[in-house]
Protein backbone atom coordinates (compact mmCIF):
# COMPACT_ATOMS: atom_id res chain seq x y z
CA UNK A 1 0.00 0.00 0.00
CA UNK A 2 1.26 2.96 -1.16
CA UNK A 3 2.10 5.99 1.78
CA UNK A 4 -0.73 8.19 2.16
CA UNK A 5 1.02 11.62 1.60
CA UNK A 6 2.41 10.38 -1.84
CA UNK A 7 0.57 12.61 -4.71
CA UNK A 8 -1.45 11.27 -7.21
CA UNK A 9 -1.81 14.07 -9.38
CA UNK A 10 -0.70 17.52 -9.76
CA UNK A 11 -2.45 20.33 -11.73
CA UNK A 12 -1.21 23.97 -12.55
CA UNK A 13 -3.79 26.58 -11.78
CA UNK A 14 -1.29 29.65 -12.73
CA UNK A 15 1.63 31.27 -12.63
CA UNK A 16 2.60 30.27 -8.52
CA UNK A 17 -0.17 27.55 -7.46
CA UNK A 18 -0.54 24.17 -8.39
CA UNK A 19 -3.65 22.05 -7.42
CA UNK A 20 -2.41 18.58 -5.75
CA UNK A 21 -4.68 15.10 -5.08
CA UNK A 22 -2.90 12.87 -2.75
CA UNK A 23 -3.37 9.03 -3.44
CA UNK A 24 -6.33 8.83 -0.09
CA UNK A 25 -7.96 12.04 -1.84
CA UNK A 26 -7.00 14.61 -0.12
CA UNK A 27 -6.89 18.14 -2.14
CA UNK A 28 -5.75 21.47 -1.82
CA UNK A 29 -3.26 23.80 -3.45
CA UNK A 30 0.28 24.75 -2.60
CA UNK A 31 0.85 28.24 -3.71
CA UNK A 32 4.21 29.84 -4.36
CA UNK A 33 5.39 33.15 -2.93
CA UNK A 34 8.14 35.31 -4.50
CA UNK A 35 10.71 33.92 -2.44
CA UNK A 36 10.63 30.72 -3.54
CA UNK A 37 11.57 31.52 -7.14
CA UNK A 38 15.06 31.63 -6.06
CA UNK A 39 18.32 29.33 -5.65
CA UNK A 40 17.26 26.20 -7.63
CA UNK A 41 14.13 27.25 -7.79
CA UNK A 42 14.61 30.42 -10.26
CA UNK A 43 14.19 29.34 -13.17
CA UNK A 44 10.57 28.39 -11.72
CA UNK A 45 9.84 32.01 -12.08
CA UNK A 46 9.04 31.60 -15.84
CA UNK A 47 5.59 30.45 -16.24
CA UNK A 48 6.50 27.96 -19.53
CA UNK A 49 9.01 26.38 -17.28
CA UNK A 50 6.80 26.44 -13.22
CA UNK A 51 4.37 24.39 -16.68
CA UNK A 52 6.21 21.55 -17.12
CA UNK A 53 5.24 20.27 -13.28
CA UNK A 54 5.28 16.58 -13.22
CA UNK A 55 4.22 13.77 -10.99
CA UNK A 56 6.83 11.43 -10.18
CA UNK A 57 7.54 8.49 -7.36
CA UNK A 58 4.77 10.34 -5.46
CA UNK A 59 6.32 13.43 -5.34
CA UNK A 60 5.47 17.07 -7.06
CA UNK A 61 8.38 17.55 -9.56
CA UNK A 62 10.22 19.60 -12.64
CA UNK A 63 12.91 18.89 -15.01
CA UNK A 64 16.30 18.33 -13.56
CA UNK A 65 15.37 16.35 -10.17
CA UNK A 66 14.08 19.55 -8.48
CA UNK A 67 11.00 18.46 -6.55
CA UNK A 68 8.55 19.50 -3.31
CA UNK A 69 8.57 17.24 -0.07
CA UNK A 70 5.21 15.28 -0.11
CA UNK A 71 4.91 14.85 3.69
CA UNK A 72 4.92 18.03 4.57
CA UNK A 73 3.10 19.53 2.20
CA UNK A 74 0.53 16.80 3.33
CA UNK A 75 0.83 18.31 6.38
CA UNK A 76 0.09 21.81 5.41
CA UNK A 77 -2.79 20.91 3.51
CA UNK A 78 -4.34 18.45 5.79
CA UNK A 79 -4.47 21.74 8.27
CA UNK A 80 -4.89 24.90 6.51
CA UNK A 81 -6.08 23.47 2.70
CA UNK A 82 -3.01 24.88 1.14
CA UNK A 83 0.65 25.16 1.69
CA UNK A 84 2.37 28.68 0.86
CA UNK A 85 5.98 27.34 -0.30
CA UNK A 86 8.83 29.99 0.20
CA UNK A 87 7.47 31.94 3.44
CA UNK A 88 8.73 31.23 6.57
CA UNK A 89 6.94 29.98 9.77
CA UNK A 90 6.26 33.50 10.74
CA UNK A 91 4.89 35.03 7.92
CA UNK A 92 2.73 31.70 7.27
CA UNK A 93 1.46 31.86 10.69
CA UNK A 94 0.59 35.55 9.99
CA UNK A 95 -1.08 35.32 6.79
CA UNK A 96 -3.16 32.23 8.47
CA UNK A 97 -4.69 34.69 11.18
CA UNK A 98 -8.35 34.54 10.71
CA UNK A 99 -9.99 37.16 8.63
CA UNK A 100 -6.56 37.78 6.31
CA UNK A 101 -6.47 34.94 3.34
CA UNK A 102 -9.84 33.49 2.56
CA UNK A 103 -9.82 30.47 0.05
CA UNK A 104 -12.74 30.89 -2.83
CA UNK A 105 -14.20 28.13 -3.42
CA UNK A 106 -12.28 25.99 -1.11
CA UNK A 107 -9.90 23.40 -3.43
CA UNK A 108 -12.00 21.09 -5.05
CA UNK A 109 -11.41 19.60 -8.54
CA UNK A 110 -12.85 17.70 -10.97
CA UNK A 111 -9.36 16.74 -12.32
CA UNK A 112 -10.66 17.48 -15.67
CA UNK A 113 -9.88 20.40 -18.74
CA UNK A 114 -13.07 21.93 -17.51
CA UNK A 115 -11.39 23.63 -14.35
CA UNK A 116 -9.94 26.72 -15.40
CA UNK A 117 -7.71 29.41 -13.53
CA UNK A 118 -11.03 31.14 -11.95
CA UNK A 119 -11.90 27.77 -10.10
CA UNK A 120 -9.95 28.75 -7.02
CA UNK A 121 -9.21 32.65 -6.18
CA UNK A 122 -7.24 33.85 -3.31
CA UNK A 123 -7.57 37.09 -1.83
CA UNK A 124 -5.88 39.23 0.98
CA UNK A 125 -8.08 41.59 3.20
CA UNK A 126 -7.32 44.94 2.95
CA UNK A 127 -7.01 45.71 6.66
CA UNK A 128 -3.13 43.68 6.78
CA UNK A 129 -4.08 42.40 10.13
Amino acid sequence: MAAYWRIAEARVLDDHAILVRFTDGLEGVVRFSPDFFQGVFSHLCDPVKFREVAVVDGAVTWPGGLDLAPDAMYQDIKLHGEQMAGLDKETKDAVRKPGTWSALPKAKADWDSSNTNEDIALTLSGDGE
